[in-house]
């Protein structure tokens, strides 16, 4: 269901930075906000999450504290 992947993709998160789902980094103004936040260059990569049937790209997006 949506809620798990979405309760799955937080726990991907590393700590100081957030993880989206590649749905919602396809979304449209999704990239020009984060950019206007002060996020560095988001990096791709691909996670097995569990009770997910295939591997998800994930975007992960960290930001400079001293912008």
């Amino acid at each position: 269901s949506t809620v798990n992947v979405a309760a799955r993709v937080r726990g991907e998160s590393a700590g100081g930075d957030i993880v989206i789902s590649d749905d919602l980094m396809a979304a449209t103004g999704v990239r020009g906000a984060f950019r206007l936040a002060g996020a560095a260059e988001p990096a791709e990569e691909t996670a097995e999450l569990r009770g997910v049937a295939k591997a998800v790209r994930l975007w992960r997006l960290q930001f400079d504290p001293f912008p």
